[in-house]
């Protein structure tokens, strides 16, 4: 069973850097509502990257040029449309109410943008990892998907940890980087948490960025907690 799980979450974590509909802009993107987008709110900071520690409210914000404006917007709509199957009237919800804010990170000449969503109506949180070249003044083809929905929840417009992350005692950053063929070129590591109903895993994926493209250069999986020692 153990390995059943094992094989599934590393398709589901790695098969989001394969080349998709909602990702590579192939397809016809949604036409923009007149007005219903949410005010793009962006906060500054560093790595590593520890979400519960940042105030969302009162951290350093920072004006995002118009072109990051539009890259978000256009993700928040891909969200809205295609993974929550939302519908131009808003007759369940609404597109602002699928935002909950950005964060800019920085390495060099690459920017990142971890864009935190709430996947309507079932309210798990989710998030969307694009990067910008700021020497080629473009985006990656490709959008991460980073679910942090075990981890993480929105409630009364904060965000809170989980009580998984509470009882599990997890305090490590959620993304960082490392030099992890120490080729002296910085790639990217993701840790979340998987629940799969009755047991726990942390997974880690660590990223390469090359020539605009994201190459998977590792994947673990460990299996904590109550429930791991069942996982055959």
């Amino acid at each position: 069973m153990r390995q059943f799980f094992y094989l599934l979450t590393v398709f589901v974590f790695i098969s989001c850097l394969h080349t998709n509909p909602q990702t590579n802009h192939l397809h016809k993107e949604f036409k923009r509502p007149t007005n219903g987008l949410p005010e793009i709110r962006a906060i500054k900071t560093n790595f590593p990257l520890y979400l519960s520690r940042l105030d969302y409210d009162n951290s350093n914000k920072v004006d995002l040029s118009t072109i990051v404006k539009d890259k978000i917007q256009q993700t928040i709509l891909d969200f809205y449309f295609i993974e929550c199957r939302g519908d131009s009237s808003e007759s369940y919800f609404k597109i602002k109410d699928v935002y909950f804010n950005s964060i800019e990170l920085a390495d060099k000449d690459l920017i990142y943008y971890l864009v935190i969503l709430s996947h309507l109506p079932a309210e798990s949180l989710d998030s969307k990892i694009i990067c910008y070249n700021t020497t080629t003044n473009s985006f990656f083809p490709k959008i991460i998907d980073f679910n942090i929905g075990s981890l993480y929840n929105i409630e009364n417009g904060k965000l809170r940890q989980s009580n998984l992350k509470t009882l599990l005692k997890l305090d490590g950053p959620e993304i960082e980087l490392v030099d992890f063929d120490n080729n002296g070129t910085n790639d990217l590591k993701l840790t979340r948490l998987y629940h799969n109903g009755t047991a726990n895993a942390t997974e880690t994926l660590i990223i390469r960025l090359k020539n605009a493209v994201f190459d998977t250069l590792d994947f673990k999986q460990k299996w904590i907690g109550p429930g791991s020692e069942t996982e055959k």
